[in-house]
């Protein structure tokens, strides 16, 4: 489930923990939270019509834009654990010039906070080389990305 939080920035996800993204024990790895995140941020980018990927012609084309991380620092405070019932909050806190940062809270059902951190994602095309390189952030997905930034 997906909803537009009361604070016109962040944006809330809404997931439940299942078996697969666990361990044998049931409870979640951090990188299967780390997954649960980037749902999240596809959900939000999807929302405000942002591809997350692009290819230049259809879905086998090549790869003209995209949106790969460059950094995450997340803080483990919980466990979570199969059937969890878990939502994310993600805030926009810096749109660059090539880059997008976020701030996002994993948190159990009752509000406690099982993970939280920081990520940033560049912004990528094709560099004529066969590779991305970073890109500016085109005016029109700035201009959008700036409605949701977090200014305090």
């Amino acid at each position: 489930m997906i909803s537009a939080m009361a604070k016109p920035e962040a944006f809330l996800y809404q997931t439940k923990l299942e078996f697969a993204d666990t361990d044998s024990a049931g409870v979640a790895h951090f990188t299967s939270i780390l997954k649960i995140v980037e749902r999240a941020e596809h959900a939000f980018l999807e929302a405000l019509g942002i591809p997350v990927i692009e290819h230049s012609h259809g879905r086998m084309g090549a790869p003209v834009f995209g949106w790969p991380r460059v950094d995450v620092r997340f803080r483990f405070r919980r466990p979570i654990v199969f059937g969890d019932e878990v939502s994310v909050e993600l805030l926009v806190t810096d749109v660059g010039t090539k880059s997008i940062a976020y701030f996002a809270k994993v948190m159990l059902a009752g509000g406690e906070v099982a993970a939280e951190g920081k990520l940033v994602n560049a912004c990528v095309g094709p560099s004529g080389e066969d590779h991305m390189k970073a890109i500016n952030i085109p005016e029109s997905l700035r201009e959008i990305l700036n409605e949701h930034l977090v200014t305090n």
